[in-house]
């Protein structure tokens, strides 16, 4: 059996606006953890809180997941069937980029099972991929700050920046209880900054200015 694992993240300010290229601040969250296990298998199977069964029957919200497994396999998979297993401590749909952590764990998992090296750019475009799936727009910042699992400034299409607070910070977290799709999200948001382009790109850039404050 190999394992992988994948943790969370926060972004503290410039959500949705960092998709539209203004920057936003993620960090870490380390204390939500998600663990993948790979094992052998007479035919490829998955199994979760959210679904359990072949690979070939995942629903279609776990569409970036069910490819993400099968490109690997593809890859590095030596025509063999696996039994992946994931126990997920991150609550989905609040932000804290669960698909991303879960894409994470599974990508490391694989790897390790096959004894594969998986550097971090490599990780980082495979996790990307299904988030892009999962997300449709996605801006890539949840890919970068789970893969690194450092504090990020993040601009699309610039260099990222790795950030360093002078001191120790304490987050309290909260979780509502009431999930909202990331997906269903992005593009309300789209879809108003189509509607009214002027407008709504004051909003996002003064969603940036927070961040560069």
């Amino acid at each position: 059996m190999a394992t992988g694992i994948g943790t969370a993240k926060m972004i503290l300010c410039g959500e949705h606006a960092v998709v539209y290229g203004e920057p936003a601040i993620s960090v870490p969250f380390t204390q939500a953890i998600v663990t993948t296990n790979v094992e052998t298998s007479t035919k490829t199977k998955f199994s979760s809180a959210f679904f359990t069964g072949y690979l070939e029957n995942m629903p279609d919200f776990l569409a970036g997941i069910k490819a993400l497994v099968v490109d690997v396999l593809n890859e590095i998979g030596k025509g063999e069937s696996v039994s992946i297993h994931v126990t997920s401590g991150v609550p989905i749909g609040r932000g804290l980029g669960s698909s991303a952590a879960v894409a994470t764990s599974i990508a490391r998992g694989l790897y390790k099972y096959f004894n594969q090296e998986l550097g971090s750019k490599k990780l980082l475009a495979i996790v990307n991929a299904a988030e892009k799936i999962a997300h449709g727009n996605a801006s890539g910042v949840d890919a970068i700050t789970v893969v690194s699992e450092k504090p990020v400034w993040y601009e699309r299409d610039r260099k990222l920046e790795i950030m360093h607070f002078p001191k120790k910070i304490t987050f309290v977290v909260a979780d509502t209880g009431v999930p909202s799709e990331t997906r269903d999200a992005v593009k309300d948001v789209q879809i108003l900054y189509k509607e009214n382009q002027a407008e709504i790109g004051k909003i996002i850039h003064q969603l940036g200015d927070i961040s560069r404050e």
